[in-house]
Formats: structure tokens, sequence, C-alpha cells
């Protein structure tokens, strides 16, 4: 007697998707591109490297990202600090003691948080992979053009628009290396400031003068906290427009894919 199986449409379907689940990766479609090219015996007048990667900055980029900026000022120094601002001295209209803990806290929170999330988000696009996160039908399409014999006119049709496509990439590249300097500057620059800060607040924390303590933050603390502010919030912006710059060389690079496999007559400037 013979037993069958019946497995359930749902069970069947869930089988279907967890195959499927991997997308078709840039690094997929370079290859395939470069195999169909090798076939008709086309020598390419560029690689598709571009559309591999952004920059070859970013190595540099992810090491200061997992290097994060240095501290601050620990709880425990900042509560020393606040105990040697003299009680009736006011910056600003605002009691002293006051102001210098929401200063000190609001650049402890951006050093240990909003750029380590900016940072974050950065690298998470810099590991962006495929094509098919953004277009939902494209590992169908690829599918079937990788299936389909390489033809000479495709690969011709690449070869002519890859100085359009080599120019993009380079705008986009020329974006991210100089916001990477210039993020990389503006950290050298705060790593001084933060150093320079808390030189002083020990000379704050060792005195016992009042007028000197008074001194001390007026002509030393405040400027360096303003140039501290300066700094992050420049930091923040170079943060921001290279985690804008490679999002948009993501949707571009989707676009080349796009291309590559005929999905795209043109590579569009994204």
């Amino acid at each position: 007697m013979k037993l069958f199986l019946f497995v359930p449409f749902s069970l069947l379907l869930l089988f279907v998707q967890i195959i499927s689940a991997e997308h078709v990766t840039f690094e997929r479609v370079v290859e395939s591109f470069i195999a169909k090219a090798k076939v008709k015996k086309i020598k390419l007048n560029s690689t598709l490297d571009f559309m591999l990667q952004i920059s070859e900055n970013v190595v540099a980029f992810e090491y200061l990202c997992s290097k994060g900026m240095p501290a601050f000022i620990t709880d425990e120094k900042k509560i020393e600090v606040l105990a040697k601002v003299p009680e009736r001295m006011e910056i600003n209209g605002i009691n002293a003691s006051a102001f210098l803990a929401k200063e000190i806290s609001s650049i402890n929170c951006t050093l240990k948080t909003t750029f380590k999330q900016l940072c974050d988000n950065v690298i998470k696009g810099l590991n962006f992979n495929s094509p098919g996160v953004y277009d939902d039908t494209f590992d169908v399409s690829f599918n079937k053009w990788n299936d389909r014999p390489a033809k000479r006119a495709d690969v011709e049709r690449i070869q002519k628009h890859l100085k359009t496509m080599i120019e993009q990439h380079t705008k986009l590249k020329n974006k991210f290396d100089t916001y990477s300097q210039a993020r990389f500057d503006t950290r050298i620059e705060l790593g001084k400031q933060i150093n320079y800060c808390r030189e002083h607040f020990d000379l704050l924390i060792n005195t016992n003068n009042s007028e000197q303590a008074t001194s001390i933050i007026n002509s030393s603390i405040l400027p360096t906290l303003e140039q501290i502010n300066e700094f992050k919030a420049a930091k923040q912006i170079h943060l921001r427009e290279i985690q804008f710059t490679v999002s948009k060389y993501n949707q571009q690079r989707v676009a080349w894919a796009q291309f590559l496999i005929g999905t795209k007559e043109i590579p569009e400037e994204k």
C-alpha cells in the first residue's frame, strides 16, 4: 500500500517564500553582465566597480565610526565641576550651575547618542547590497534576463552609456569624499576643544577661590563650550550629508542595475 503525503498549500507557499527570500545582489548583477560581455567577446571600456562601492574611502569612514568620539566628562566629574561654580554666578541671565549642567548634558548626549545613530545609519546604507530592496520586481526581471542567451546589442547598449554612468558615480563619490574629509577635520578640532575644556574643568575643580573660578568659567570654559557646540553642529551636518549622499547612491545603483538588465532604457540620474 502506497502512502501519499499531502503538504498544505500554506506550507508550500512559505517554503517558496523562504527560497526566494535572498535577493539578487549588485555583485551578482555585475558578474552576470560581465559574463554575457565575455560570451560576445566584447571588452568593456571600464569596469563596473562603481556599482559595488561609492568610494575607496569607505573603509576609513567605517573605522572612524567604530572608534566613536571620546567621552566629554563622566557624571562624577560633572558633579565635581558644578560644585565649584559660584552660587550667585549667572550666564545669560541663567544660574551658572544650571547653564553648565545643561551644556554638559547636551554635549554628552550628542557624542554618545546622536553621532552614533547617524554613523549607524550611514553604515547601514553602505552595507546595502540588493536592488530588490528598492524594486520588488527586480529579482524576477533579473532571472528572466539572466536565463536569456547573451545578445551583442544588449552589451553594446550598456557600453554606449558607460561614460554617463561613471560621471553619475563620480558626482556622488566626490560628495561622499568631500563630506567625509570635512567630518574627519571637524572630528580632530572637536577632539582638541574637548581636551582643552577638560583641562579647564580640572583647573576649576582644583580652585577654592570664587573669583578665580568665575574667571576660569568666563575666560576659558564658556568660549571653549561655544567652540565645541559649533564643531559638533558642523559634524552633524557632515554626517547627515553623507547619509543623504549614500542614500542617493543606493537609489542610483538600483537604476544602473535596472538599466543593465534592460528594465530601463537609459541610466537615468536619481
